[in-house]
């Protein structure tokens, strides 16, 4: 196989060194400019304070600098979950391996609902029943998962993915259990969610990272990095 045909394999947007096409530079743009756009609308229109939706929490006056650093921190490690999840389950899709690309889409797309549900805080705004059933469909997603990948996922440092499960389900629990005026309920709470996010990316990082090693590996192209 020459150099050029392998870029096109591993670099399916073209070949490497070159410009990207139209289609990619509007895949890459659509949604910054869209949402910007979007909201330049609505704040002309006055349906909504355009600066404040577009700035940092934190650069709100009157506003400690220190404020949300916990849920900045479990933002950042959701984003990097559906990040790895999706250039991994993309390059897997492009060589064949189809069900550790599913996988790890499945992965990135879970990883990417949480994320959005806690920016927004959506299941905080419902009815409680409504905030249970929230919290049962999630745990119906890992259940799923877990049956339909359980081989890779069994095959792959499982006390790892056990731990990680185990500490944001144990999150849920003091969620319903104490009250948030209990203030050290959400210190404890949201320490058990940032340990479950951090075991949740590291064990699908390096999932992701072994199955890409073992998809170079059948292509003669096997990295020397240690993980």
């Amino acid at each position: 196989m020459s150099v050029d045909a392998e870029s096109r394999e591993f670099c399916p947007l073209g070949r490497l060194g070159a410009g990207p096409a139209v289609s990619v530079w509007f895949c890459i743009l659509a949604l910054p400019l869209g949402f910007g756009l979007t909201v330049m609308v609505l704040h002309y229109i006055r349906r909504v304070d355009g600066p404040i939706v577009m700035m940092d929490v934190n650069a709100i006056p009157w506003r400690p600098a220190y404020y949300g650093l916990g849920s900045l921190l479990g933002y950042l490690l959701w984003g990097a979950s559906v990040s790895i999840g999706a250039f991994a389950g993309s390059a897997l899709w492009g060589i064949g391996r189809r069900r550790a690309s599913m996988l790890l889409f499945a992965v990135a797309s879970s990883s990417l609902l949480v994320l959005v549900d806690d920016m927004l805080m959506l299941h905080e705004r419902l009815p409680r029943a409504l905030e249970l059933a929230i919290y049962l469909s999630y745990g119906l997603i890992c259940i799923a998962i877990l049956l339909a990948a359980r081989r890779i996922l069994l095959a792959h440092e499982p006390i790892l993915l056990a731990a990680a499960l185990g500490a944001l389900a144990s999150a849920v629990v003091v969620d319903l259990l104490f009250p948030f005026e209990l203030r050290w309920s959400v210190i404890v709470e949201d320490t058990l969610k940032l340990c479950g996010q951090s075991l949740w990316l590291a064990y699908f990082a390096r999932l992701a990272y072994r199955e890409l090693r073992l998809a170079a590996g059948e292509l003669g192209q096997t990295p020397h990095v240690g993980v």
